[in-house]
């Protein structure tokens, strides 16, 4: 097993020296079911663009203290931002529609902010147990195979154009569905996440007037009703006066483990993700 590390960890580092990569969550954490693990915001970045901004330069929801986390070197070449998030997940514990906050109505600078995020393709960063958010992307491989893929973050929105008019229009990604995959030490129950997957939605929520601050009824997203946010439902839009309610769901999935590293390594289309998920799963 340390022998597959280390060769994974070769690996890893061949890819992202050019990078300046460095591989955070090679030693990870054990955790017990139902203890409380730490969801971390990080800097919003774009290909296009190339300027990192902080995650709460744009109006999502904030707790009341943002607390920075120490920060190495690389993070502090690469522009990250690492902070504390509202977000509360709990190892090997499934949840659905999680409320995270609601913003009434959204100001002319609110919604200016968002649009101009969304135009230039930013993406949002997201760490656990120093592991980096990723969306899965299924792609063919030399022999037309199917394989997964991952792709760093998820994007802040996206434009379209409603059927029947040419007007563009900018949608937010308000709901984010979690698939965090671990390993269990049957021994000892034990489990160490070695994954940390995201899908993205957009949704309009509707919900049970009058509003409940503290345990609000949605219409659009509610497990006792057997109803989950798809795709197919209306997107929330981008403009001033909207209203915009951010959900999320959270699903533990037991990770698997290919044979080999080069295994590992395939699995990523980005380098730097494919060394942390083969570090991990390899130790």
């Amino acid at each position: 097993m340390v022998r597959q590390a280390v060769a994974v960890l070769l690996l890893a580092l061949a890819a992202g020296t050019a990078n300046a990569f460095y591989l955070p969550g090679v030693a990870p954490q054990d955790f017990k079911k139902g203890d409380v693990m730490y969801l971390k915001v990080n800097k919003l970045s774009s290909i296009r663009t190339q300027l990192p901004y902080e995650y709460y330069s744009l109006p999502y929801c904030r707790p009341e203290k943002i607390v920075p986390f120490a920060e190495n070197l690389g993070e502090v070449l690469r522009g990250d931002r690492i902070e504390n998030s509202l977000y509360q997940i709990q190892m090997r514990i499934d949840e659905q529609c999680k409320v995270l906050c609601r913003i009434k109505s959204l100001s002319a600078a609110q919604a200016k902010a968002f649009k101009g995020k969304i135009d230039d393709d930013y993406k949002v960063n997201m760490i656990l147990d120093n592991l980096p958010v990723a969306m899965v992307k299924i792609r063919k491989d030399d022999n037309g195979q199917q394989m997964k893929a991952y792709e760093r973050g998820w994007y802040v929105g996206f434009k379209a154009t409603l059927e029947g008019s040419k007007d563009i229009k900018f949608f937010l990604h308000n709901h984010l569905r979690f698939n965090i995959l671990y390993n269990r030490d049957a021994a000892t129950d034990l489990s160490r996440i070695v994954g940390f997957e995201v899908e993205a939605f957009s949704v309009n929520h509707e919900y049970e007037e009058p509003w409940d601050a503290n345990k609000p009824t949605l219409n659009t997203c509610n497990p006792g009703r057997m109803i989950a946010v798809s795709h197919s439902l209306p997107p929330q839009p981008v403009e001033e006066g909207a209203e915009v309610i951010f959900t999320y769901d959270v699903k533990f999935t037991v990770g698997s483990r290919p044979a080999t590293p080069q295994g590992l390594f395939q699995l990523a289309t980005d380098s730097r993700i494919a060394g942390v998920y083969a570090a991990r799963q390899a130790l």
